[in-house]
């Protein structure tokens, strides 16, 4: 993300965090930013909590809380929250898979941290993966905000022992929360229900789609001309009951009839369509090409989160207003569910003559 001006100075500051249950020494960096009065983003104060030392997550349904960082914000203040979660597990485990959740939490000091955004991913013995949870936070009352990073593992299809089921967190995965661009726009929608791309069906359904337009910069302004397109989607194969729960219905989605064995393959697709100054259609683009990009989910792997981004150019004759949306089509095996908590897209304009 760009900055229109001013320039950062860097320091450090010390920051805790638990895992397991236990205490650890974190490496925490702040950035200080004294923006100057043509800045277009306010005062920026990023704060990182970083795992140093492996840490084992027994599969239970247990929440652990792995990172912890705190920041004072103002009310309606808003902040963006990401983390990056590696995991693997041993060759000696004794199930073939394992799933690991990763949960972002935030909220003011004395209050109840409030869950945001939810990441699920299934890990094949002795194999790493990663997730990636993000979203923006806006603080509710002035004061230390706090903000958790909670992981719990559990055992999708137990064939062992359960004693020695555990994820191993790898060093470098942190919690990092930093400024949010005046100019972004977000969807994000927590408390709305998740819901299933049917099978046999081909329709295409939205998965998410927001219209993101100028603030403070006019349509024939040289900069910003280019718009940085984020997308997240997680999704879940039905090829079985589990991990289907959608906790705001409270109900498993994965119905007997739209599951199937053989995994999921669906198509992902995102339109973003420029307009003119009378609001005409003037410009379309395909991220993932016209017929969309080709996701399969399959029966071993059943949780997959995915991403993507492009850099949309603004064409000639469009004024800077973009309606971008995503939407999923199946193609063959069981139906896919899309999870509301794990959903997010974002449009942030990229200022090209940052002052470095």
């Amino acid at each position: 993300m760009g900055r229109v001006g001013g320039r950062r100075s860097w320091h450090a500051v010390v920051l805790w965090g638990c895992a397991a249950g236990l205490a650890l020494p974190l490496l925490g960096t702040v950035g200080s930013a004294h923006a100057d009065e043509t800045s277009a983003d306010p005062p920026v104060q990023p704060v990182q909590a970083t795992l140093e030392t492996e840490t084992d997550v027994r599969a239970t349904v247990t929440w652990v809380r792995l990172l912890t960082t705190r920041f004072d914000a103002e009310a309606g203040e808003r902040r963006k929250v990401s983390a990056t979660v590696t995991a693997t597990t041993k060759a000696t485990v004794p199930d073939e898979l394992l799933v690991l959740h990763a949960e972002l939490r935030c909220g003011e000091a004395g209050a109840s941290a409030r869950s945001e955004t939810v990441q699920y991913v299934n890990i094949w013995r002795g194999r790493t993966n990663s997730l990636t949870p993000e979203f923006s936070y806006t603080a509710a009352k002035a004061g230390r905000q706090y903000c958790h990073l909670y992981v719990r593992s559990g055992r999708p299809r137990p064939v062992g022992p359960s004693t020695g089921n555990k994820v191993t967190i790898l060093p470098g995965t942190f919690l990092l929360v930093d400024h949010v661009h005046a100019e972004v726009a977000e969807y994000f929608r927590p408390q709305a229900r998740s819901f299933l791309v049917a099978r046999r069906s081909t329709a295409l359904r939205s998965v998410s789609q927001l219209t993101w337009s100028a603030k403070s910069v006019p349509a024939d302004a040289a900069a910003p001309r280019v718009i940085a397109i984020r997308g997240w989607v997680s999704l879940t194969a039905c090829t079985t009951l589990s991990g289907s729960n959608d906790p705001v219905q409270d109900k498993q989605l994965c119905t007997k009839s739209q599951r199937s064995g053989n995994g999921s393959t669906v198509y992902l697709r995102t339109r973003v369509d420029q307009y003119d100054a009378a609001g005409r259609p003037c410009a379309t683009t395909y991220i993932n090409g016209s017929q969309g990009r080709y996701l399969g989910v399959s029966r071993t792997v059943h949780h997959s989160a995915r991403s993507y981004t492009a850099n949309v150019a603004l064409q000639p004759g469009c004024v800077a207003r973009l309606r971008i949306v995503t939407t999923l089509r199946w193609r063959s095996g069981a139906a896919m569910m899309v999870h509301a908590q794990g959903t997010l897209l974002t449009a942030t304009p990229i200022d090209l003559s940052v002052d470095d």
